[in-house]
């Protein structure tokens, strides 16, 4: 699994950009996440997660909140 921090996200939307160090900016969706449960997410979280990929290229996937 990867970590990352988002640097972006589309509360409207439901999808923004997750930083890492190796992969730089991985694109992601909110119905991706597995534990978000009642939380909202902000830039600066850091998440867990595999990389797919999607339609429009590399994407995040099977994302966890990392408290």
């Amino acid at each position: 699994m990867i970590t990352g921090k988002i640097t972006k996200y589309n509360h409207q939307k439901g999808n923004g950009m997750i930083q890492t160090p190796q992969d730089g900016e991985i694109f992601f969706r909110k119905r991706s996440i597995e534990n978000l449960r009642n939380q909202s997410l902000t830039v600066g979280q850091l998440m867990g997660f595999v990389i797919v990929e999607g339609k429009y290229g590399p994407q995040a996937a099977h994302l966890k909140v990392i408290n």
